[in-house]
């Protein structure tokens, strides 16, 4: 959710760099001790919901999209003829 200014674009070719680099610290790694594989929080008690809440110190207002705006213009509904030149030269040659 949020607007996607700053998301990072990752590439083909950067996410296979970087799955190898992963693959390669993780293959000399050792496991830890006492290490839980928890995904995140539990799901929310009956009747409640899990709310995505903004901690930061100035509120954004969170969009899916930016915001979008129509602008119009008005021009006058007559507009003035320009003056016809006094003098136009005889077209010659290939694109007359």
């Amino acid at each position: 959710r949020g607007n996607t200014y700053a998301a990072k674009v990752i590439t083909t070719s950067l996410k296979k760099d970087l799955d190898k680099s992963s693959r390669r610290s993780r293959s000399g790694r050792a496991p830890r001790s006492g290490y839980s594989n928890r995904n995140g929080t539990p799901p929310p008690v009956g009747g409640r919901v899990h709310m995505t809440m903004q901690t930061e110190d100035y509120l954004e207002e969170i969009t899916d999209r930016p915001i979008e705006q129509d602008v119009e213009t008005q021009t006058a509904a007559v507009m003035d003829r320009p003056a016809s030149p006094l003098f136009v030269r005889a077209k010659i040659g290939f694109d007359a």
